[in-house]
């Protein structure tokens, strides 16, 4: 570290379906934000390194700021499929400022609930579940599509395709769900094997929005999707142990979906979130940049 104070903050978002960063002064102003492509750390770390970078970049040009200005700042990445401390450093050291490296989990919570004690319930792409209790955080779930994710939209789309190809055998009933993606890929199962062959979690989490249109229409097939999903979360929110007097958050692109299959308790303590996890990778980043400045 320098002996200069930290002038800017950095927070950066990264999830299966895109990126984003926003840079802001030290009063919170934001000056610049920027979107690019996925980034999941443990499928693909070089696409995730590659776009993140570009996000920085890009934010940067918004705020009217020189790369070499980036140097001051002090930034915090919460980025979806940091397993372990060698891929956070990873991205750590391929950053053009000192930044800590966190699980989005680690950020959604924050901006999410901020001070407050309660459970996250964020379904998008992937899911995070976690709870924020006398200012330690707790996470179940969300270990990635292939053991995990369950209720995530990337579930919920291979789950559909899953399915679609059980009712071709003839080992489900079809529905009117079930033909409409068979038309999609017309009406060839092996085109559906091929998709899915190659599919990343976001290819699989494009198909999700028809299956949260059908189940409130009454389609059998995506009822039983988005209730088997709501089942999970359920039990998630019991083993964490959602007090009386604790919010109840649903975030993400498919979380307030979930919202009527939730139960009636449940659904009492639903409240709105604070902010995004963009939101939280700033406000840690500022909290970093405190300390820093209070240690030099």
């Amino acid at each position: 570290m320098t002996n200069t104070k930290t002038e800017y903050i950095i927070g950066i978002d990264g999830g299966g379906s895109g990126c984003r960063a926003a840079i802001a002064d030290r009063d919170g102003n934001i000056l610049g934000h920027s979107k690019a492509g996925p980034a999941n750390a443990s499928s693909d770390l070089d696409g995730t390194v590659r776009n993140i970078k570009e996000a920085l970049t890009e934010a940067a040009d918004d705020a009217g700021l020189p790369d070499p200005a980036l140097a001051s700042a002090r930034g915090h990445a919460g980025v979806a499929g940091v397993l372990n401390m060698e891929l956070a450093q990873t991205i750590a050291d391929a950053m053009p400022m000192p930044t800590t490296v966190t699980e989005d989990t680690v950020t959604s919570l924050k901006g999410a609930l901020g001070n407050r004690d309660g459970i996250l319930l964020s379904i998008g792409t992937g899911t995070v579940i976690g709870i924020s209790r006398d200012g330690s955080q707790t996470f179940i779930g969300g270990w990635g599509l292939t053991l995990s994710d369950q209720a995530s939209g990337a579930w919920i789309g291979r789950e559909l395709l899953i399915q679609t190809l059980l009712c071709h055998d003839g080992l489900s009933p079809p529905s009117d769900l079930s033909r409409r993606t068979m038309d999609h890929f017309g009406e060839d199962p092996n085109s559906i094997v091929a998709h899915a062959a190659e599919a990343m979690p976001a290819d699989f989490a494009k198909l999700a929005p028809n299956v949260v249109s059908a189940a409130t229409n009454g389609d059998p097939l995506g009822l039983n999707l988005m209730q088997t999903g709501a089942i999970y979360l359920t039990r998630a929110i019991d083993v964490l142990g959602l007090g009386r007097d604790e919010t109840l958050c649903l975030t993400g692109g498919f979380g307030p979906s979930y919202t009527p299959w939730l139960t009636p308790n449940h659904r009492a303590q639903i409240s709105p979130p604070d902010g995004t996890a963009l939101d939280g990778a700033l406000d840690l980043a500022e909290l970093a940049a405190s300390a820093d400045d209070n240690a030099e």
